[in-house]
């Protein structure tokens, strides 16, 4: 801080701006590193609802033989009937509507797939995990980058 001879006393043109700077810097820093841990939150959210899903569609086929050939998200997994339960609720992706989880099915086998937001995120290995470009006829959707499959 300059102060000159009948002058008041204030900061010069470029120490505001230097100042500005560095605000401006430290914030965007932190609003980057808040949205990366926000899309690493949600990230972990999918591999959970991707694995409940997973569990619910092996109980579901070992009472029946056979796997649901569609998966109404935010509906329930019933036997039909209504007797029996799989899933109360089945989950659908932390950013829907923007985002959804996929389902395909024929009945003997099924592939279900998520868009993960950090490539970080994907489980390299798994007894299930198989990447969008090892199916075929692209039953992962346009964007999907994990997929769990079941036969």
């Amino acid at each position: 801080m300059k102060e000159k001879k009948g002058k008041l006393p204030g900061f010069t043109f470029v120490e505001m701006l230097v100042v500005i700077t560095l605000i401006s810097l430290v914030t965007a820093s932190i609003v980057i590193r808040l949205n990366k841990a926000s899309g690493s939150g949600r990230d972990k959210k999918r591999l959970v609802d991707m694995r409940t899903i997973q569990s619910a569609l092996t109980l579901y086929s070992s009472d029946w033989d056979a796997y649901p050939t569609t998966l109404d998200f935010g509906g329930s997994l019933t036997d039909g009937s209504g007797d029996r339960t799989y899933l109360q609720e089945i989950p659908q992706d932390p950013s829907y509507p923007t985002q959804h989880y996929y389902y395909s099915s024929n009945g003997t086998s099924y592939v279900l797939c998520a868009t993960m937001e950090e490539e970080e995120n994907i489980p390299s290995s798994g007894d299930s995990h198989y990447p969008p470009s090892t199916l075929s006829g692209g039953e992962c959707g346009k964007d999907c980058n994990y997929c769990l499959q079941g036969h």
